[in-house]
């Protein structure tokens, strides 16, 4: 029978190898539980910070110790170190040249902050092993979309646009240029930028044993946003994708277009200022596409 001497009692002796065992007193355990529990806290926070394949784009090593980590107020303004600042010239000059020089003319001023979406010669490639074919997915992009703005982008399979997409929300690192976003950029402010932003992946984030209001309850609780009537917006947004008969089925029910329409709604969860969408309305069907298009 169990008695609290129990809870300081220890044991130790040998086995019939000779080699000797020690097991301490629950009192002893329970002790040395918490500063155990810190330490693989401590260890499991930093490295999902720091490796790259946990979070998309890691923090430097020694971001512990790094002013901007714990206080983004403090982010430099200039980020312009690795960007081609020096604007086309010609008479005639394509779209393009003519968006990136207006660009550049606003980076010039001295109020900077962007209430959209300003990208700032982004580039990146994809290196092979042997160094020879590498593959250059975005190519120095610059663009601005404004509070109350769309802007789609078309183009190729390969044309880069989901490397557009996965560099502005952190998914994958860039080589060169960066990106102002609701004032912040994406070198050092991504933890704030995250916060108000949603995103329907190229691949649909999903659990097939959740149904789709669990997903939008799921979804709001990761956000930590507290909202009013939730329960009357979760069906109006299921309303929105056609899905309201069926937010009580399981998700790995679904059709592939039902999936999208999901992920669509989702992506509003937390009232975001910015969604960034990667073909939203693949395998939808015309009316579920005429759906999610009204949403947009």
């Amino acid at each position: 029978m169990f008695t609290w001497d129990d809870v300081w009692t220890t044991q130790s002796g040998e086995f019939f190898s000779r080699d000797r065992y020690y097991v301490p007193c629950m009192a002893e355990t329970a002790l040395a539980m918490p500063g155990v529990i810190a330490f693989y806290g401590i260890l499991t926070w930093y490295f999902d910070q720091a490796i790259e394949k946990n979070r998309g784009v890691a923090q430097p090593w020694y971001f512990p110790i790094m002013p901007t980590y714990w206080f983004p107020f403090l982010a430099s303004k200039t980020i312009m170190n690795d960007v081609d600042a020096k604007p086309s010239t010609g008479k005639d000059l394509t779209t393009a040249e003519i968006e990136r020089n207006a660009i550049l003319k606003a980076e010039g001023t001295k109020d900077k902050f962007v209430d959209g979406v300003r990208a700032l010669g982004l580039s990146k490639t994809y290196k092979s092993l042997s160094g020879e074919g590498d593959n250059e997915a975005l190519n120095n992009a610059f663009f601005e979309v404004k509070s109350g703005q769309l802007l789609g982008v078309m183009g190729h399979n390969g044309a880069g646009k989901s490397t557009m997409i996965n560099a502005l929300c952190g998914l994958i690192g860039k080589n060169k240029g960066t990106a102002r976003m609701l004032g912040f950029n994406i070198d050092e402010n991504l933890r704030s930028i995250r916060k108000r932003m949603g995103v329907v992946s190229q691949f649909d984030v999903l659990w097939d044993e959740l149904t789709g209001t669990e997903h939008m309850i799921l979804f709001n609780t990761l956000k930590r946003v507290e909202m009013e009537n939730f329960d009357e917006f979760v069906q109006q947004r299921l309303e929105d994708v056609g899905l309201r008969d069926s937010g009580n089925l399981m998700v790995g029910k679904y059709s592939g277009g039902m999936r999208r329409r999901i992920s669509l709604a989702l992506s509003t969860m937390g009232n975001p200022s910015i969604i960034l969408m990667d073909e939203p309305t693949t395998g939808m069907d015309p009316v579920s596409r005429r759906h999610a298009w009204s949403l947009i």
